[in-house]
């Protein structure tokens, strides 16, 4: 199991979560989440992991043929509010936006992103 999603799966899901934090340098982001896989407990990265395989490649891929990260904006909206409204996939858009504000706290690039 890889700790970390592919970084289109990740941005992707990521961007769906919190619109306008892509704005920030995919440097800071892969930093920021490798930092992230290193500190976080293992349940916490399980956690991601899971949430961004189910909810970046699989439930997209069962509603519409496609992954999260190969959609547009407003359609990965549809796809994670969809989730979010079915309890088993509500917990896991609980997670990732958990891990999302985690990141956030602790990324500068991310944070002077913020208005």
């Amino acid at each position: 199991m890889s700790p970390t999603p592919s970084p289109s799966v990740r941005d992707a899901l990521v961007e769906a979560l919190v619109p306008g934090v892509a704005l920030r340098g995919p440097q800071a982001s892969a930093q920021a989440w490798r930092d992230f896989a290193a500190a976080a407990p293992l349940h916490l990265r399980v956690g991601w992991w899971a949430a961004t395989l189910v909810l970046g490649v699989v439930w997209p891929l069962a509603l519409s043929g496609r992954r999260l990260a190969h959609l547009s904006p407003a359609a990965r909206e549809v796809v994670l509010r969809r989730a979010a409204a079915l309890p088993g996939l509500a917990a896991l858009v609980e997670v990732a936006r958990v891990c999302v504000c985690l990141v956030a706290l602790d990324d500068d690039a991310l944070r002077a992103a913020r208005p």
